[in-house]
């Protein structure tokens, strides 16, 4: 943001809060302003209101379009998150997605002859997931079973 960009801001900000400021005082405490009539004291406030609401609106970022904030990772939010039972046969394999309401994939690995009933993944389908084989071992021996819409 340049100086002068800034320089708006504080200059919106601070004028819209002195103009809250003196709008609680007035009805609180009944001491009223002698600065402006009271029509400019509206006008102005409605103006500085304005402003202030689409300054706010301009900040804030969609993590879907940007993924990150002031360079730190924002979470996804909304889309679809699908969730899918994941069991493996006896080659094992890795099952490799990005759970919803993050940007990070995340890796789960079946060993060989893994013998439990399977595991449930809430996944962001608007990323997707891969099937790989275990390392060294081939093809992945993965059954994955679409279970619907995770809650």
């Amino acid at each position: 943001m340049s100086v002068e960009q800034e320089e708006y801001h504080d200059k919106v900000h601070c004028t819209f809060a002195e103009n809250m400021y003196q709008k609680m005082v007035t009805k609180r405490y009944g001491i009223e302003f002698c600065c402006g009539t009271e029509e400019d004291k509206l006008i102005e406030g409605a103006d500085f209101y304005r402003k202030n609401e689409m300054l706010n609106l301009n900040t804030i970022a969609d993590p879907i379009v940007d993924g990150e904030v002031n360079g730190e990772p924002v979470a996804r939010q909304g889309g679809n998150c699908l969730q899918v039972l994941v069991s493996a046969g006896r080659g094992g394999g890795v099952f490799t997605y990005v759970p919803c309401g993050n940007l990070n994939e995340t890796s789960f690995s079946f060993p060989e002859n893994y013998d439990g009933e399977g595991e449930v993944f809430c996944y962001d389908a608007d990323a997707g997931y891969t099937e790989t084989g275990l390392p060294g071992e081939g093809p992945p021996d993965l059954t994955i079973d679409q279970q619907g819409v995770c809650t």
